[in-house]
């Protein structure tokens, strides 16, 4: 029997992996819809973002993000990386577009993301416990962020 945390990563991964492999491949997956954007800051936006680049890297963070949740490697990665994206996506969507059915989706998404990444938070307690020491520091004083650049 499948757990219900496992359906509902296995669901972010289904829209993830076909959503970015539409943008790439657009051939490939005719009936994959993706956003239509009407408002025209939504279109400068996006616009700026495809010449930058920056919207080939979203789309590549979904898509290695989905699949590894369908294969089930580094999820608590994948979750944390795709949670960026996502929640451009829904700002795009919900304040800059204001479509009601893509601002739902795009919340809907976002929903499913942070429900999963608190459905995996033990394996980010090291990274959110208190005074965690980052990689290259040491625990004595003055081999701390803390207490080299952070004046109490």
């Amino acid at each position: 029997m499948i757990r219900p945390i496992d359906m509902l990563r296995l669901a972010l991964g289904i829209i993830m992996l076909p959503t970015a492999l539409a943008w790439f491949l657009p051939d490939l997956l005719p009936w994959v819809r993706t956003a239509t954007w009407a408002a025209p800051m939504s279109v400068r936006l996006m616009d700026s973002l495809d010449a930058s680049g920056l919207l080939a890297v979203a789309k590549f963070i979904q898509l290695t993000g989905g699949l590894a949740l369908l294969l089930n490697r580094a999820v608590p990665f994948a979750l944390a990386a795709m949670a960026a994206v996502n929640v451009c996506g829904a700002f795009v969507a919900v304040l800059i577009e204001g479509a009601p059915l893509l601002g739902t989706m795009a919340l809907g998404v976002l929903a499913l993301n942070a429900v999963l990444m608190f459905a995996y938070l033990p394996a980010y307690h090291a990274m959110l416990a208190a005074g965690a020491i980052a990689d290259g520091e040491e625990p004595e004083a003055g081999a701390r962020f803390e207490s080299l650049f952070v004046n109490p």
